[in-house]
Formats: C-alpha cells, structure tokens, sequence
C-alpha cells in the first residue's frame, strides 16, 4: 500500500488498519499479533488494537485454538460485490471460453497493484498444462510476461520506485535480475507491444502478455497465454499465432467492457 506521510488528507490509524489487512496473502493466510507487529515495525499493543478492531468488525476472523488471525466473512462480501460491480472480470472469462477451441492452454487477465499483479480472471485451458493459480493471486511483476507487460506500461518513475523497493531474485536460471537489463526489456516490450516469457518463473511454462489499454490510453490490466514450452521446441504450437491471438483476445476484451460502460 503506497500512502505516504506528506498527504494531509491520510488518517494514519486507518492506513496501519490497512497495513494489517494487506500482510494476509495466499502464501501466508494466518498470522499472529506478535509476527504482524514485526512484519510491520510496529508497536506489539497497536498492533492488537488494530485486529481486534478489525475481529469486531468481520474483517477478520480468530482460530480459538492457536488464537492466530485470518481474513474474515466481511472480506468476501466485499470481493463480492467489487467483483459484480465491475464487469470486466466477467468479460473476460467469458471471452477466454470462447477462445478455448482456438488455444488449448491456460489464459489470465492481471491488474497491477501494490508492486504485484493480482490476478482477476482465470481460464484453465485443455491441454496438460496444470499451473493452478486462483483469481486473487498474485506473482512478482518481473518475473512473468504479464507482470513484465504491465511493469512497462507504467512511467519511469514508478519503474524506478519499483527497483528500489523489490528486491529481483531469481526464480530459474532464466530470471532477469539484472535492474539495467530488465529497464531494457521494458522498454522493448513498449516498441514491440508485447513480451514472451521463456521459463522464467516456471523453468517449462512459456506465456505471451499482452496489454489491455483503457480509454485514455493507459495500463493497469494485461492478458497472458501460458503453455508448455516444451511444445514449442516440437513444434506443436506456433509463437506468432498465440501472439496474434493474445492480441486479438485483448481487443475484444477492450471493446466488450467499453460497450457495457459506455
């Protein structure tokens, strides 16, 4: 979560309730008072205030055996009505289905938030491709085609803000970790309109990522196509077609959700 203290308009007991909130992730579900308090360089009392703030409220729920903490019921009832509220999620795996006769893998459309992507939608293809990542997960932005995508579409300043706050760590031997070399790929990713990921989260997986634009021309949601990389090397899958594909998958998304919201 990126407020700063120079904003007059922050209220700071919210923010650090927020801070609370944002520390729950599909690698760690479940905390302890003492870990947040560590977690987030805060005092071991605010920190218990701030979750039994947020116990009181639903937003999160205590184990009675281990007294750890989890996200809460008021959690999903908010993910619910953001999800009906806005229709691009919808759009998009309804455009994916539709697609699936055409590209036996696995599609995925991410936002961009917090330095990560957070995945919105995702299809799971036919093929034998079993790389299971749930809608509301998330991944690093450097080391995917579709994190890659949107880490490029955003300005210089934030990329910048982005390498001095994450530290770029390999996940295979593909990795770029290299802060001048990945700025290099970023900005062919912007001249091509597109990037092609050879193994570089998951040493056999391959993935197109694609942009989608908004109105105004800017990014904060891209596509990406996943396969085994494998089948390119036989030569069963084409690396132009799936290209193209992502792009024309992309546009309709773009025109769909355009459409509904006029």
């Amino acid at each position: 979560m990126k407020l700063t203290s120079d904003n007059k308009l922050i209220n700071h007991t919210l923010a650090r309730a927020l801070s609370v909130l944002e520390v729950f992730s599909e690698n760690q579900p479940v905390w302890g008072v003492r870990e947040i308090s560590r977690h987030l360089k805060t005092n071991p009392a605010t920190a218990s205030r701030i979750v039994s703030t947020l116990q009181a409220a639903d937003y999160l729920e205590q184990d009675p055996q281990t007294l750890r903490y989890s996200l809460g019921p008021k959690i999903v009832k908010l993910a619910s009505i953001y999800a009906r509220q806005n229709p691009i999620q919808e759009v998009a795996h309804k455009v994916f289905v539709s697609y699936s006769n055409r590209f036996e893998h696995n599609f995925y459309l991410g936002q961009i938030y917090n330095f990560e992507v957070v995945y919105l939608t995702v299809a799971e293809g036919r093929g034998p491709l079993r790389i299971t990542v749930p809608a509301g997960g998330s991944v690093p932005l450097y080391g995917t085609a579709i994190g890659k995508v949107l880490l490029a579409y955003q300005d210089m300043g934030y990329q910048m803000e982005y390498l001095d706050h994450v530290k770029l760590e390999p996940f295979t031997g593909k990795t770029i970790v290299d802060p001048q070399e990945l700025l290099a790929v970023l900005k062919e990713i912007r001249e091509a309109g597109f990037y092609i990921n050879h193994g570089e989260y998951y040493e056999d997986i391959g993935a197109v990522g694609m942009p989608v634009f908004e109105k105004n021309g800017s990014v904060r949601m891209a596509i990406s196509l996943s396969f085994p990389h494998h089948r390119l090397l036989e030569n069963k899958l084409n690396l132009e077609e799936i290209i193209s594909l992502a792009r024309e998958i992309s546009s309709e998304i773009t025109q769909r959700v355009y459409s509904l919201v006029g």
